[in-house]
C-alpha cells in the first residue's frame, strides 16, 4: 500500500475512536448535568466499564498508528520528539485518571455513597474536558500536519506551543 494511502486510512481509523471517544465524553457530560439525582446504579456502572476500555483502545491506536508518523517526521523534524513526549506523558494521565473515574462510578454503581456527588462531577468534568482537549490537538493539529507534509517551520511552531 502506498504509504499516503496507509496514513489516510491510520488516520480514518484514528478518527473512529475519537468519535467514540467524544461520545464518551458526551455521555459522561449528560451525567455531570444530571447530578445529584442522576445517578443511576446500572449507568453509573456501565459508563464505569466503558471508560477504561475507551480510552485504551484509543492509546493502542494512537500508539501503534499516530506515533509512528509522528517519529518518522522527528527524524527530518526535532521539534516533533517534544510533541511525541508529551502525547505518552498525557497518556500516563489519562489512564490514571481513567482508573479513578472508573473506580468512582463503580462505587457509587454498587450504592456506595462516596465520592459525594459533588466531587463526581468535578472528576467526570476534569475528566471529559481533558479527554476533548487531547482529541482536538491530535484530530485538528497533527492530522492535518501529518496529511499535508507540513514543513519544518510548521512543526517547530507546533513543539514551540506543545511545550
Amino acid at each position: 500500500m502506498h504509504a499516503r494511502a496507509a496514513e489516510t486510512q491510520s488516520f480514518a481509523l484514528l478518527s473512529e475512536i475519537w468519535g467514540e471517544q467524544l461520545a464518551l465524553c458526551d455521555a459522561l457530560e449528560q451525567m455531570a448535568d444530571a447530578l445529584p439525582a442522576g445517578l443511576g446504579k446500572v449507568h453509573c456502572l456501565r459508563l464505569a466499564r466503558t471508560i477504561p476500555a475507551v480510552v485504551d483502545r484509543a492509546h493502542k491506536l494512537e500508539e501503534l498508528l499516530l506515533f509512528p508518523l509522528l517519529q518518522d517526521r522527528a527524524a527530518a523534524s526535532p521539534a516533533l520528539t517534544a510533541v511525541i513526549d508529551r502525547l505518552r506523558y498525557e497518556h500516563l494521565e489519562d489512564d490514571a485518571y481513567a482508573e479513578e473515574l472508573y473506580d468512582a462510578l463503580s462505587a457509587r454503581g454498587w450504592g456506595r455513597p462516596k465520592p459525594s456527588a459533588e466531587t463526581l462531577g468535578y472528576m467526570l468534568r476534569t475528566f471529559f474536558a481533558a479527554m476533548r482537549r487531547h482529541i482536538w490537538f491530535d484530530r485538528d493539529v497533527l492530522m492535518p500536519l501529518l496529511l499535508a507534509g507540513s514543513g519544518e517551520e510548521a512543526l517547530a511552531e507546533l513543539s514551540r506551543n506543545a511545550s
